[in-house]
């Protein structure tokens, strides 16, 4: 996994024997030239570099161990939030979307 993370931390609180790299892209090559088994990491972003970088060469498992939310921080009472909201809502339920998150996550 990738030194300093949620990940690294998960696989240390749950006693899991595991190395660190500074960077995924580090870590992601110890696999390929099979130094690793597996590299546990944010799903989104090891689906991004499998069907980016990568080539498919890799497969990421349908697993989350630990589910992580991303936000974005407004400040209390700020007269932007509902439009964020709603826009927010409108991108999630578009095509353009669902076709972005098969394009970049392949899902």
């Amino acid at each position: 996994t990738v030194r300093g993370t949620p990940s690294a931390e998960f696989l240390t609180r749950e006693l899991v024997a595991h190395r660190t790299r500074p960077t995924l892209e580090e870590a992601l090559d110890l696999l390929l030239d099979r130094r690793v088994d597996a590299v546990v990491y944010d799903r989104p972003l090891l689906l991004h570099e499998a069907h980016g970088r990568l080539e498919e060469r890799v497969r990421v498992l349908p697993v989350v161990f630990e589910p992580q939310d991303y936000a974005f921080a407004l400040a209390p009472g700020s007269e932007i939030r509902e439009r964020v909201n709603r826009a927010l809502l409108e991108v999630r339920a578009s095509r353009w979307w669902r076709e972005q998150r098969f394009l970049r996550l392949g899902e």
